[in-house]
């Protein structure tokens, strides 16, 4: 009798209150009982009283009072969870988690595997995802620096939808630091608290490869493997730039890149994990994830063989539910079952949310960016914690006041960037480049203020212009006047064909400035300016990455292509 405890005693809390429940229900009823007796004496002799007065209602109210005591006695203590013994079950848990990083030099711009290494590389992370059924899955990218994308998560939706958008032009410095990033991928795997893993690296090469090896011996004593799939190939390939050109050394000679195996089987093998090249197919993931499937058994095998146990107490509260059903019987035959089951198709049922088992793990932030990248806007502000990603879900729902009261404390650069940017929508654009030199005075490297500030600069210089020539209608006619004497003297050096151009340029030059500035020409820019502000998330990566590198102090060593 040792054992027995309840798995959810919070319940048995509710039994002294039932008791007391009872108590004052029994003095209630001996004293209406009392109050009969001195009634009936004013008429009959106590003597006979019980000869002449019924006592059935009494007994039977009695036996429902009893009945109802019991059953919901029985029904708290079966909701409470007694359990009388436990059941053996492996101590070790197969969920093992793997962080995936993936490499952005400019080196994986090179295209000797179609059509360029980072692009297999995105396809192949891809298509890894897609293969996992179970387990928490991360995701960095690294180049001279290691930097996290996405933490360990079974939402591989989230995960997969920012890979797009990571190019080697994010990063804020070149080099090919796998060292870097096996640490990282450890930081990760600690910080989900698990106590096995895998990391799996997506790389053309590594720089410094003492470093490299170290990091992998490292992640092998922490328990986590490390493995690599290799792109690239022996023979190599020129690293492309946007301008057609390719990369070069200090000598002015362009660089190949080339596929070194032999360099990255040591850091695999240092590590204990797994080594292929990129396929065209999916040969390789399939090793990998047999490989994954056949450490995982290993470990469950040494962890099963070990002395200790795990033991899982069994709810028996259900078989206190048997004894419940005779009695909800009777229950039922005086017709008070019968009641309530009337009154539960009478009330009408509220609406509730569908639960997810997904949701069960996920902070309220994390829950409010999956409906945010839902486009569910509305409700994505009601669960962000974060004041800053409310104005941004404001600002999508097109609710520019509630976005620009919720950035009333500005303090970074980002706040002061969306700042201006709603002003700018709302048409307050002396407010909007107000806030933006905010925005470069606290980060003047911030180029999207920069590009934003000039272009509503430029819009408010020419509306200035155009009130100028509508209030000076004498500068407007001699700029008139100036421009018809240029065109008598071009026609007079022997000019007889005008372009295209020029005739449009002639027609615009008739129109009178009030023309310019009618509230139909005005919208018109203000839309094109509008269109002309920049929504790319690679610029959002590319400034977090370079504000974290800042903030890092990486040493200055020597880029490796």
């Amino acid at each position: 009798m040792s054992n027995i405890h309840f798995l959810y005693p919070y319940w048995l809390l509710l039994i002294p209150i039932w008791l007391l429940f009872l108590l004052l229900l029994f003095i209630l009823r001996q004293r209406r009982k009392y109050q009969l007796a001195q009634y009936w004496d004013q008429f009959i002799d106590p003597q006979l009283q019980p000869y002449v007065l019924s006592k059935g209602n009494y007994s039977i109210t009695g036996k429902e009072n009893w009945l109802w005591s019991v059953a919901i006695g029985l029904a708290i203590v079966a909701l409470a969870g007694p359990s009388l013994h436990k059941k053996q079950q492996p101590a070790y848990q197969l969920e093992q988690g793997l962080v995936i990083a993936l490499d952005l030099s400019t080196s994986m711009l090179s295209e000797d595997n179609k059509p360029s290494r980072i692009q297999r590389a995105k396809f192949k992370l891809t298509d890894l995802v897609k293969q996992r059924k179970e387990g928490q899955t991360g995701l960095i990218v690294f180049a001279a620096e290691a930097f996290s994308v996405s933490p360990l998560t079974t939402e591989m939706t989230t995960l997969t939808a920012q890979v797009e958008y990571l190019t080697p032009t994010t990063m804020p410095a070149q080099g090919s630091r796998v060292d870097r990033a096996i640490e990282q991928s450890i930081q990760l795997l600690k910080q989900a608290g698990l106590q096995t893993g895998h990391i799996l690296l997506l790389t053309d090469g590594a720089a410094y490869q003492e470093k490299a090896e170290a990091a992998a011996k490292k992640a092998q004593a922490a328990h986590y493997t490390v493995s690599i799939i290799a792109f690239g190939t022996t023979q190599g390939s020129l690293i492309p730039l946007s301008d057609g050109g390719g990369v070069k050394n200090n000598q002015g000679e362009q660089v190949i890149s080339r596929l070194n195996p032999l360099s990255l089987k040591k850091i695999v093998k240092a590590g204990g994990g797994f080594y292929s090249e990129a396929r065209a197919d999916n040969k390789d993931l399939e090793r990998l994830m047999a490989y994954y499937k056949k450490n995982s058994l290993l470990a469950y095998d040494k962890n099963k063989t070990g002395k200790q146990q795990l033991y899982t107490s069994i709810n028996d509260g259900i078989w206190l539910l048997l004894p419940l059903i005779p009695l909800f019987l009777l229950l039922f035959r005086r017709g008070y079952l019968l009641s309530l089951l009337l009154l539960m198709f009478i009330v009408q049922p509220q609406a509730v949310y569908a639960f997810e088992w997904s949701n069960l793990w996920l902070n309220d932030d994390q829950r409010a960016k999956r409906l945010f990248e839902q486009k569910d806007f509305a409700a994505a502000e009601k669960q962000f914690n974060n004041q800053h990603w409310q104005a941004i879900s404001a600002y999508q729902q097109g609710d520019y006041q509630r976005a620009q009261r919720l950035l009333e404390k500005a303090d970074t650069a980002e706040d002061w960037y969306n700042k201006g940017t709603i002003f700018a929508k709302m048409g307050k654009l002396h407010e909007a480049v107000s806030a933006l030199q905010f925005a470069l005075k606290r980060q003047p490297s911030h180029q999207d203020a920069r590009y934003n500030l000039k272009i509503i600069q430029d819009h408010l210089l020419t509306k200035k212009l155009a009130a100028f020539a509508k209030k000076n209608p004498q500068f407007a006619k001699k700029a008139a006047k100036n421009k018809q004497k240029s065109k008598q003297q071009h026609k007079q050096e022997g000019q007889k064909k005008v372009t295209k151009q020029e005739k449009e340029k002639q027609q615009l030059s008739k129109q009178k400035p009030t023309d310019l500035t009618s509230q139909q020409e005005q919208e018109r820019f203000k839309q094109q300016w509008l269109r002309s502000i920049p929504d790319d998330p690679s610029g959002l990566w590319r400034r977090k990455f370079k504000q974290q590198y800042q903030q890092r102090e990486a040493n200055d060593e020597e880029e490796y292509w």
